[in-house]
């Protein structure tokens, strides 16, 4: 099992960097229809997940680090709720989890970190997955304020790999030029509150 580890993962994660996207997940909560099954990858910690399962039939986190898993899990022990799972593994291979269909695949600040070669892969998978792909990630071209700057310098610090996968999904269009690669069309494009985020949806 690859187990994908960075310096912030966990506790860390939760406390300090999950609840600053918070408002993202609110803007993404309100596009699920309610009674949707959801699948979400690149869980983290699962904050977005406790949200969703308010109104949602099923959600499934998935996530490559066993430390955001474990928390999420350990969060999850505390709550009574039975329409949440977690899984550490990797969307490539969901397929050995479950064979549930969802209605909504969500995938939030992950593609930007992934090699470049992974990401139409994955994309294309979510499509046979899920009736509908919601993706929240970093506005191309980056803004040159102090937005951008703040941006740049949390991926400059997640580490080199992070930076260097950051920097090639900027030089090569973001989230459009991506879906147009994987031949997806999208059908609505929604700022996040931010001028650094968007979040698009495709069925």
């Amino acid at each position: 099992m690859q187990d994908k580890r960075h310096w912030y993962d966990g506790k860390i994660y939760e406390t300090f960097i999950a609840p600053h996207q918070d408002d993202l997940y609110k803007l993404i909560k309100n596009i699920i229809p309610p009674n949707s099954k959801v699948l979400d990858v690149g869980c983290g910690t699962g904050r977005m997940d406790f949200l969703l399962a308010q109104e949602s039939a099923k959600v499934i986190g998935i996530d490559l680090s066993s430390k955001n898993i474990k928390t999420a899990k350990e969060k999850l022990q505390k709550k009574n709720l039975d329409n949440i799972e977690f899984i550490h593994g990797s969307i490539l291979d969901i397929k050995k989890f479950t064979d549930e269909p969802f209605d909504i695949a969500i995938i939030t600040y992950v593609l930007h970190e992934m090699d470049p070669e992974e990401r139409i892969r994955t994309l294309r998978l979510l499509k046979t997955a899920a009736q509908m792909i919601i993706i929240a990630d970093y506005i191309v071209p980056v803004p040159k304020d102090l937005s951008g700057l703040s941006a740049k310098t949390i991926e400059f610090l997640a580490g080199k790999n992070h930076f260097t996968n950051y920097r090639n999904f900027v030089k090569n269009g973001g989230l459009q030029t991506l879906a147009a690669d994987a031949g997806l069309q999208i059908k609505e494009t929604l700022k996040a509150h931010t001028e650094t985020r968007q979040i698009i949806v495709i069925e």
